[in-house]
């Protein structure tokens, strides 16, 4: 919403029919709906995804959320493997045992390290935050300055208590 309210032309990925219908409403473009259609495809968009500036991920929080069921929490060893299987080789294969919303955490480092945008910023649960600062890790040695921890958005002025794991990157030079 901000992006599209500072002119800014973005092209959201959604799956949820309502969350498309609002996109709509709002006169937001959904590239496409599911993240791993554009892992396979990057011209979904109608051009390179890798012209883009700006990557921003916040994946589904409900298997690390502590409200959850904690598969993400569970499944935390495997998914910083498949952190460093990416690293590797950015087609190595990501599913493993994981259930289909865990495996959704690891989707914007493949974005990023395919289609190299000038600045990323990830969201997620704070219990995400090994993840977060694997990616980092993998962002940094990739040429990238990263930066991984919990902000709290009352700290920014947000009417909220509501701390999340944030990652944020540039590949411009600047720490």
């Amino acid at each position: 919403v901000a992006c599209h309210r500072l002119g800014i032309e973005e092209f959201g990925v959604e799956i949820m029919p309502e969350a498309i219908a609002a996109r709509e409403v709002n006169g937001m473009k959904t590239a496409f709906r599911d993240v791993w259609d554009g892992v396979n495809d990057p011209t979904l968009v109608g051009r390179e995804i890798g012209d883009c500036d700006i990557l921003l991920a916040s994946p589904p929080c409900q298997t690390f959320s502590v409200a959850g069921g904690g598969a993400g929490r569970d499944a935390l060893d495997e998914v910083l493997g498949i952190i460093s299987a990416i690293e590797a080789d950015h087609n190595a294969p990501i599913m493993g045992t994981l259930d289909d919303r865990t495996a959704l955490v690891v989707s914007p480092l493949i974005y990023a390290l395919r289609d190299r945008p000038m600045f990323i910023a990830f969201e997620q649960v704070p219990t995400v935050m090994p993840v977060w600062a694997a990616c980092a890790a993998v962002l940094e040695r990739a040429g990238y300055s990263a930066w991984a921890g919990v902000l709290d958005s009352s700290d920014y002025g947000a009417p909220q208590t509501r701390k999340r794991a944030i990652l944020i990157a540039r590949r411009d030079g600047i720490t």
